[in-house]
C-alpha cells in the first residue's frame, strides 16, 4: 500500500512538470521549457517512470 502510495506520489511530480512544459510553451518561453524537459527526463530515468503518450509528446518537441 505504502509503495503504491510512492508510485502515484512520483506520477503526479512527472504530470505536474510535464504540464508545466506545455504551459512554458504555450507562452512561448522555449528556454525554461527546454530546461524543465530536461528535469522531466532525469527524473523519469531516475525513477524509473514510464513516461505517458503526452510526455512522450514533449520530449519528441525539441
Amino acid at each position: 500500500m505504502i509503495k503504491d502510495n510512492i508510485k502515484q506520489y512520483e506520477d503526479n511530480i512527472a504530470n505536474i512538470l510535464n504540464r508545466s512544459i506545455h504551459l512554458f510553451r504555450k507562452v512561448g518561453n522555449n528556454e525554461l521549457a527546454d530546461k524543465w524537459d530536461k528535469i522531466l527526463r532525469n527524473y523519469t530515468f531516475k525513477n524509473k517512470i514510464k513516461p505517458k503518450k503526452n510526455q512522450e509528446l514533449t520530449a519528441s518537441t525539441n
